[in-house]
């Protein structure tokens, strides 16, 4: 809770000197948004960092299920 009362104490000491720099010509608003969003991003790599690289290999069994005629063979081969 203190952490976050300073840092709106800093976030607006910010907000008043930029407002003295510029001379009031533009007007800068703290964003509750950006906290949001700053919690979704550290979610999204959070969870990325977990996530699997490479897609798991299934391993099949190479024999047909069925004996490939020689017909078939024939077709395959023809592409």
């Amino acid at each position: 809770m203190n952490l976050t009362i300073q840092r709106h104490s800093i976030i607006e000491k910010l907000t008043n000197f930029a407002d003295w720099l510029s001379q009031g010509q533009w007007q800068i608003v703290s964003s509750q948004k950006v906290d949001a969003l700053q919690t979704e991003i550290y979610q999204l790599e959070k969870t990325l960092a977990n996530a699997p690289t490479r897609p798991t290999r299934t391993i099949r069994n190479s024999k047909p299920l069925e004996p490939i005629t020689e017909q078939q063979k024939i077709i395959d081969l023809a592409g």
